[in-house]
């Protein structure tokens, strides 16, 4: 199966990654980049249990004095900023991240999640990588985010490695991941798919202010101004001291602290940078007003924002019907039970018929070993029949007892032809009283739930059959019921 959010996700991934780095020379890629970097670091942080802020981790990395130690909040974002500087498909500057004794078992772990990428899609990849070392190592948070990102990159066939997996992950989410929680992995990699489209939404919004910053650099008319707006375009954070002067930071510039303080002030004075709350030493490059505000609040505002795209418009034809494919496939892939035609009905166009969308999803799931079969007033993906024997062996079920004895099974065949049926129905039928305790086990496995009272004196319950009933039985409604065929006496 394909990734499970969008089913063919690969394509919408490529050609929104394509979008984002074909206009690279209007997105800032440096901040890009570096902004992605300090969200990385203060979601590891929430990971690891450490809770930092966002502007305290941007403070240990930028106002430490050199030679000092940053402490872990810093040491958390000069790894996520040389993170993004690797290149994919390196494996030495992984070396020199991670260390040498990791990075072996790395390259094994890499090597697995790549295989589910190809075989299933990039965000199911990155899904295989975060289990994979959480499995491992439960507190590796930081480790199996950063593999996530590589499969992520390489899958794409990317050289940019941008740290998308920790945004918006969280510690149950990863726990679940592990323990093969229903719809876990499911959970993840829209979580991840989530924190792509943010990407973009984040970079179009930088290539628009850049573009700004760029027209008004002329109007500086100051000596080393130039270098200093490419200074603004590629730090998330740009302390006047330090980092303007006595030397443009990456350059042989020189710029006083004088003139780094009155730069800064025009910048401030034309509407391009602003200073940060509370921090005179540190300038930041004035972002949207989204931007602009706390990362919870971004949270926030977003979530509020968000609006559910059924129509896809922007998409071709082509892809658009795939997209739409693929979100019913993922929704019947998650859940353990039939998902009425209404509620597939919800996550795709107005104009779009489901029955066809089913057809094609059915087509394209012939040679698999698992089939769309509609039960119980729904649909759901089931493996196929063939593969019983298959399935018993690799769990090494061996020779069971029958889920269902004749009594239970004779009992339940009554249930469902005469339901709603009480306990003296029930005993009518057989000759003999059924005892609670049997009643009790079909309960227990959801096969049989309480009906309405008979209408006799005491008014007790009756019993009837449930979903689970007509799921296991393969049946769409008790309409489907065989005849029975009653002996002459």
């Amino acid at each position: 199966m394909k990734d499970q959010i969008g089913g063919r996700s690969v394509y919408v991934l490529k050609s929104r990654t394509d979008s984002l780095l074909s206009c690279r020379d209007a997105v800032p890629l440096k901040l890009l980049a570096n902004r992605l970097a300090l969200g990385a670091a203060t979601a590891t942080s929430k990971l690891e249990g450490r809770l930092a802020r966002e502007a305290d981790i941007r403070d240990a990395y930028r106002l430490t004095p050199p030679g000092e130690a940053r402490g872990p909040d810093g040491d958390l974002l000069a790894f996520w900023r040389e993170a993004v500087r690797l290149r994919a498909n390196g494996t030495g500057e992984i070396a020199d991240l991670i260390g040498a004794d990791l990075a072996n078992g790395a390259e094994v772990w890499l090597d697995g999640a790549q295989e589910r990428a190809r075989t299933h899609g990039p965000l199911a990849g990155c899904a295989a990588a975060l289990r994979t070392v959480l499995e491992t190592d439960d507190r590796a948070e930081r480790l199996a985010c950063l593999l996530s990102d590589l499969v992520l990159a390489r899958a794409l066939n990317r050289k940019v490695l941008l740290p998308v997996s920790a945004q918006r992950l969280t510690k149950a989410a990863m726990r679940d991941l592990t323990e093969d929680a229903q719809g876990a992995e499911l959970a993840v990699q829209a979580r991840i798919l989530e924190t792509v489209e943010g990407t973009i939404r984040l970079a179009r919004d930088l290539a628009r202010l850049a573009e700004a910053l760029r027209t008004i650099a002329p109007k500086l008319r100051a000596k080393g101004s130039d270098q200093a707006v490419a200074l603004f375009l590629a730090e998330d954070a740009v302390a006047p001291s330090g980092m303007l002067s006595p030397h443009i930071q990456g350059t042989r510039t020189p710029m006083t602290a004088r003139a780094a303080r009155r730069l800064c002030d025009r910048l401030v004075e034309l509407g391009a940078v602003r200073e940060l709350t509370g921090r005179p030493a540190l300038w930041d490059f004035a972002m949207s007003q989204i931007a602009a505000r706390s990362h919870s609040e971004q949270e926030q505002s977003q979530a509020h924002d968000h609006v559910f795209d059924r129509e896809l418009a922007d998409l071709p034809c082509e892809l658009r019907w795939r997209e739409w494919m693929g979100r019913i496939e993922a929704i019947l892939f998650a859940s353990a039970s039939p998902v009425p035609r209404e509620d597939l009905a919800k996550v795709v166009g107005q104009e779009a018929s489901v029955d066809l969308l089913l057809d094609d999803i059915r087509a394209e799931l012939k040679p698999r070993p698992y089939e769309l079969v509609s039960i119980a007033g729904g649909w759901m993906l089931r493996t196929r029949v063939r593969f019983a024997d298959a399935i018993k062996a690799a769990a090494d079920l061996g020779e069971r007892p029958p889920a269902l004895s004749e009594t239970e099974m004779a009992v339940l065949c009554a249930v469902a032809y005469h339901q709603p049926i009480d306990r003296a129905g029930l005993a009518d039928i057989f000759g003999k009283e059924i005892s609670r305790d049997l009643l009790a086990r079909l309960r227990y496995k959801d096969l049989i739930a309480s009906g309405p009272r008979a209408p006799r004196p005491g008014a007790p319950h009756t019993f009837v059959t449930t979903e689970t009933f007509l799921t296991t039985f393969d049946l769409q409604s008790l309409r489907d019921l065989p005849e029975l065929e009653l002996s002459q006496a």
